[in-house]
């Protein structure tokens, strides 16, 4: 089932062995932790139905009880959660996209 949900900003950062993503909430900016395991590239689909490799990281995390897997390239962040006990997997897909440049307000003249 697919749901649209309020627009949050992710920032996402990376070591080479660690990706942080961090996600500010409530006035504060939380993170979670990945453990990466591939950084030679992530596997898209075409809509041709090919399967290429584009620059990316993948990386996996077990915080709270929960499996967590993620897949990180320029343009897009997909973080799949796995509770323990259940039948249900969530999926957050996120796009890149650019914020508008902020331009100081023009002075009214009268």
């Amino acid at each position: 089932m697919s749901v649209v949900i309020s627009p949050l900003r992710y920032r996402v950062y990376s070591d080479g062995i660690d990706v942080r993503v961090y996600c500010h909430t409530n006035g504060e900016a939380n993170y979670t932790r990945y453990a990466i395991y591939r950084s030679d590239g992530v596997g898209v689909v075409q809509e041709s139905g090919e399967i290429n490799l584009i620059a990316g990281v993948q990386g996996y995390s077990t915080k709270a009880e929960m499996i967590r897997q993620i897949s990180v390239t320029r343009n897009s962040l997909t973080m799949v959660k796995m509770p323990p006990r259940t039948h249900r997997v969530l999926i957050t897909h996120a796009k890149a996209v650019a914020l508008p440049s902020v331009q100081p307000p023009v002075p009214h003249r009268k």
